[in-house]
């Protein structure tokens, strides 16, 4: 389903007029396309295919926002982590300013409709994000895995609060030195994980040992 709706997201970038700035937007989508086509051929689900189809429908819906120059390469050729994943670290540690936001690059929007395109990207975004932990976390046995080995976790979990409060979006990450952490310690998951898997097997051993019978 996901993958029939992309391929009919493709086709419709492809047979409308395009401006160059239009182009840009369209060749982040065809990145995160190649992405999702890749997972699709080697039939991977998980996590990171559900953070790619959420992030082509966010950015399909807000096809004004043209990504800076240089941009495109540092998330798409990423070396750390794949383009959804990229390109979500950069929308959080540069504090969503890699699109250009000039009205007049973009003819008839204004400095108003940007401002509530990012607002609805920001608003998405934190919860796509969010999503995507909580499926790295479900790869874990260890239900506190991510909180314990990321503690900068809870400053972004309580951002998301934030967001039920109505707190305007663009006011919501003061602090990006903390998610930086994150995605830094994101970018070694394989052995979070084994750690994680290591810890746990420690509390079953303790666990075991308490239950034992204490020799007379």
């Amino acid at each position: 389903m996901y993958f029939l709706s992309f391929i009919f997201l493709i086709v419709s970038f492809i047979l409308r007029p395009q401006n160059v700035e239009a182009a840009q937007v369209s060749d982040l989508i065809r990145c995160l396309g190649q992405e999702e086509l890749a997972l699709h051929k080697q039939k991977l689900a998980g996590p990171l295919y559900q953070l790619n189809q959420e992030l082509i429908v966010l950015f399909a819906g807000n096809n004004e926002l043209i990504l800076k120059d240089g941009l495109y390469e540092q998330i798409c050729q990423n070396k750390d982590f794949s383009p959804s994943v990229a390109l979500l670290e950069k929308l959080f540690t540069e504090n969503y300013k890699i699109f250009n936001l000039d009205k007049e690059m973009i003819p008839g929007a204004t400095s108003l409709g940007h401002h509530v395109i990012m607002n609805e990207l920001k608003d998405r975004g934190h919860l796509i994000f969010a999503n995507y932990l909580a499926g790295l976390q479900g790869l874990t046995k260890d239900p506190h895995c991510l909180e314990r080995e990321i503690p900068e976790l809870q400053y972004f979990y309580a951002r998301i609060k934030y967001l039920e409060e109505d707190v305007d979006a663009q006011d919501l990450i003061t602090e990006p030195a903390k998610i930086e952490a994150i995605f830094k310690k994101l970018k070694t998951f394989n052995a979070l994980r084994k750690r994680c898997s290591a810890y746990m097997k420690k509390q079953e051993e303790k666990k075991k040992q308490k239950a034992r019978p204490k020799a007379r």
